[in-house]
């Protein structure tokens, strides 16, 4: 049986057949046909739904991190899986993910020690894994032990090693938190800006969770794989990359002239294969990849779901919660708060798509009585619908001289769904309704609460007098009065970093695809967005928009469409540009951005000669020789820097040499 791997499916019982109580290292089978089965070639089977039903405390929903993480943590705290440990192979079915936990003790003898795979879905589909799947993915783990197995529909990324450690004994699990983005993109053969260029132009979908294979100079992908594949170059004497923001007042150098010296930060070579398997969440147009926004936007989205969701009770046909329900959401100016808002209850109900969402801005109101017309407007609408939004923009704003002097306003409706209307001088009920309230005075949840920042009870000696007023300032204005009442709240990011940071490429990427594509409509039958690709590097590299996404879609704006395209001569003037970012830093980056284009590594072109003079050989062509005499030709010129060049010669020949030379094997 040694020889042959088998899978028991306890997807449906988890087998008592262990000693709880012998807790010790690990608890131990009772029946020794278990002791025995541990040593062989066998994968346990286990369904989420199973193991939350025993107890486990494995998250499921959030995101695939999370449900990874609780999942290791129980391996080490949760009996049934720590006597389940001892296999060889454990699988995980949760929905569309599958997550394979390898036992390496059981095959070396060495320290225990726990080596991971997870499997998911990128479009979150449902995806059963029956234990003939699990056995055909053993076999091949088995007979290709150096290779990753697929699964059908399912991209895969390994689980690092401090995810599978075992806890400290004062931790329920590691302090660090897995992000399965960052892994990619630092694991990936290509830069990070090449991916964020190649998502503006082509959408998530074409660049990400795809095996990308050096495709033919005719095929529809050819210029994504070449933007993917540029090399990135760092001078040392500029202060920094272009993947990090400058200090204040800061700029970055002009592009070298000659690149042949410079280190490379990452580059790829043309048959390198790699796929970029991230996990993608949308809620109709809106799209997320980073795990904070992915797991913050599926609690909220969960939250209106159960609320939008519900039915009247049967025996007093009443709800069970038929008082508003209250969220607030924090962002820079721009940032689209209402948008996501809009977006989540799109896609929970398509009623939303027709009714949307009914926005106050609470700065233009002068007096409480203009709240109160909000709600008795309110008050009038159906109670067959699903509830309907309101969206109370900038409800941190000052009443005259008071600072945050709405707050109080808002408590009776949050909590008791009633209002005074004082034309009628008495309390009316609202119906029932999604209260969201957006900051516009402060950009997050934190910077709203000042309590939020408060240290330690043995640091609290350490607290400034200032500070102390500022919360009590918070208190007297009804701030914690006002945060009880809240289910729940969004910070939505800013598109900046700070000095010093990694910008966040991919989050600008998909707020510049959704402009360009969504609002701005510039883009071609086949989604391709057809604004220059230096133009999109410097839209992506600009260290600060002045006012966040509102500026990039500003700039965007102001380009003039030239036969359908944005390019370099349709960028307003240095003066105007100011207004959004420091002009003189954009056209910087822009030149950079053109000379990436202009440059391929030596290894590329030395690859790229290779394979034309192998060409000329194996077609016998009656030009080859005169084609291996320039090839050698074009050698010398690499060794002497000339890249521009070359690289201008390279790009004719890639036209004109499937018509003279046969393709290459694959």
């Amino acid at each position: 049986m040694k020889d042959k791997p088998a899978v028991i499916d306890l997807a449906t019982t988890v087998p008592a057949v262990f000693e709880p109580e012998k807790m010790g290292d690990c608890p131990r089978f009772v029946d020794d046909v278990w002791n025995d089965l541990r040593v062989y070639e066998i994968g346990i089977r286990l369904s989420l739904d199973q193991m939350q039903k025993q107890g486990a405390a494995i998250t499921r929903g959030l995101s695939w991190e999370q449900t990874v993480e609780d999942f290791a943590a129980e391996l080490y705290l949760f009996p049934p899986l720590m006597a389940l440990r001892e296999f060889r192979h454990l699988f995980l079915c949760c929905g569309s993910g599958l997550v394979h936990i390898e036992n390496v003790k059981a095959v070396c003898g060495a320290s225990a020690r726990l080596k991971g795979r997870l499997y998911f879905s990128p479009e979150q589909k449902e995806i059963d894994t029956p234990p003939k799947s699990i056995f055909k993915l053993l076999k091949r783990l088995r007979r290709y032990p150096d290779r990753v197995p697929p699964m059908n529909g399912r991209v895969s990324v390994e689980i690092p090693d401090f995810v599978l450690a075992r806890p400290m004994p004062n931790q329920p699990r590691s302090p660090r938190r897995w992000h399965i983005l960052n892994q990619t993109l630092e694991d990936a053969p290509v830069h990070r800006i090449n991916v964020a260029v190649a998502i503006v132009r082509a959408d998530l979908e074409k660049v990400l969770n795809r095996k990308w294979k050096k495709p033919q100079v005719n095929d529809p992908d050819y210029d994504l794989w070449q933007t993917l594949t540029r090399v990135e170059f760092w001078n040392p004497h500029d202060r920094a990359p272009d993947f990090v923001t400058l200090p204040a007042r800061s700029r970055p150098a002009m592009p070298a002239q000659s690149r042949r010296d410079l280190p490379v930060i990452k580059g790829t070579h043309d048959h390198q294969e790699f796929r970029l398997a991230v996990p993608i969440e949308n809620f109709k147009a809106l799209y997320v990849a980073e795990r904070e926004q992915i797991e913050n936007l599926r609690d909220i989205k969960r939250l209106f779901n159960a609320y939008i969701s519900e039915k009247r009770d049967d025996d007093n046909d009443k709800f069970r919660h038929p008082k508003p329900l209250s969220i607030a959401v924090f962002g820079p100016p721009g940032a689209g708060k209402s948008f996501t808002v809009t977006e989540i209850a799109k896609s929970i109900n398509a009623y939303y798509n027709k009714a949307g969402i009914s926005e106050f801005n609470v700065a233009q109101f002068r007096k409480p009585e203009d709240l109160t017309s909000v709600f008795r407007e309110l008050s009038k609408s159906s109670t067959s619908s699903p509830p309907p939004i309101i969206f109370f923009d900038e409800f941190d704003s000052a009443l005259g001289a008071e600072e945050l002097g709405w707050l109080k306003y808002f408590l009776a409706p949050m909590q008791d769904g009633k209002y005074y209307d004082e034309e009628q001088n008495k309390l009316k009920d609202l119906p029932r309704s999604i209260f969201v309230f957006a900051g516009g005075v402060h950009t997050s949840f934190e910077n709203f609460d000042p309590r939020s920042e408060l240290p330690s009870p043995d640091l609290a000696h350490a607290v400034s007098e200032e500070y102390r007023k500022q919360i009590a300032r918070f208190e007297l204005r009804k701030g914690p009065d006002f945060i009880s009442r809240l289910r729940g709240y969004i910070n939505i990011p800013d598109a900046n970093a700070g000095p010093g940071r990694s910008k966040h490429f991919l989050r600008r990427a998909i707020q510049l695809r959704g402009l360009l594509k969504g609002k701005l409509g510039i883009d071609d039958d086949k989604g391709r967005v057809k604004v220059a690709e230096e133009i999109i590097y410097a839209l992506l590299t600009v260290d600060r928009y002045r006012h966040g996404v509102r500026s990039m879609e500003a700039i965007l704006r102001m380009c003039p469409v030239n036969a359908g395209w944005i390019t370099v001569p349709s960028l307003p003037s240095r003066a105007q540009l100011n207004m959004h970012v420091d002009a003189e830093e954009f056209f910087i980056r822009l030149y950079r951005g053109r000379a990436r284009m202009e440059v391929r590594s030596d290894a590329q072109l030395e690859c790229k000669l290779a394979d034309l003079v192998k060409r000329a050989k194996d077609g016998g062509n009656p030009i080859a020789k005169n084609i291996v005499d320039l090839a050698e030709g074009w050698k010398e010129q690499i060794r002497s820097g000339d890249h521009y060049r070359i690289n201008e010669l390279l790009t004719e020949l890639d036209k004109i040499l499937p018509k003279i030379l046969p393709a290459s094997p694959a």
